[in-house]
């Protein structure tokens, strides 16, 4: 599989610094690996959760958080869903880890976005955008559907919206973003919905594989460390 979002300046992201800054996304970091870089959410001590796509042709990777690198020791891909668990060799303490939402989600649901890929504003053409993993920006934006892709997984898809049919904050994802976080929002507390996939041609939106789908996949694989 190909990087969804090619090196090619696109306008985007809007997500903002300002708002990555939020201290409940410190689990989110860069997940480097000797294929692609992208972003990753700890969901255990010694496991984080990323996109497939971004390690899939990792032989060995790394996990930065805010003043740690913590070395990755194996990478375990979903056998057709666009998801990988990262093992670390040592936990990420300070750190917190996301704790997965198992609810049903619904169209229309806000979410947050977070990652550490390129940004820029929305203007309704190409966009200048900044360099990839200069800091983690966070966005707002809802749910608008779900659908099922061939090869990526059990899907919610997101739209970005301006004018009045926008949520506050709204923004979408970028290069670099792919495997990071969509964030369910209960009553402060965030849950982790989804992992960043892309963009899919011809379809319009970003696309996020769904995690409820697959959580006996993740509970078998990362077993008594969450």
């Amino acid at each position: 599989m190909t990087d969804p979002f090619p090196n090619t300046n696109r306008n985007v992201s809007a997500l903002s610094c300002r708002l990555g800054a939020d201290p409940r996304f410190e689990g989110v970091g860069i997940v480097r690996s000797s294929a692609l870089s992208g972003t990753g959410t700890l969901i255990a001590p010694r496991w984080i959760l990323t996109a497939k796509h971004v390690v899939l042709q990792a032989k060995e990777g790394s996990f930065f958080l805010k003043g740690t690198n913590v070395p990755i020791s194996r990478f375990v891909l979903h056998p057709f869903a666009d998801l990988a668990l990262g093992e670390l060799v040592r936990a990420a303490e300070g750190y917190p880890t996301i704790p997965f939402w198992t609810l049903p989600t619904d169209p229309k649901q806000p979410i947050w976005l977070v990652g550490y890929g390129q940004h820029g504003e929305f203007t309704g053409k190409p966009a200048e955008l900044s360099p990839r993993f200069q800091g983690r920006y966070a966005a707002r934006n809802r749910i608008e559907d779900f659908l099922f892709l061939e090869g990526i997984g059990d899907c919610l898809r997101i739209r970005y919206d301006a004018g009045n049919q926008a949520v506050e904050h709204e923004g979408a994802v970028a290069p670099g973003d792919s495997g990071g976080p969509c964030f369910v929002d209960e009553g402060g507390q965030i849950y982790l919905a989804a992992i960043t996939h892309g963009v899919h041609p011809p379809l319009e939106g970003f696309f996020f594989v769904r995690v409820r789908p697959y959580l006996r996949w993740i509970q078998s694989v990362v077993k008594s460390d969450m």
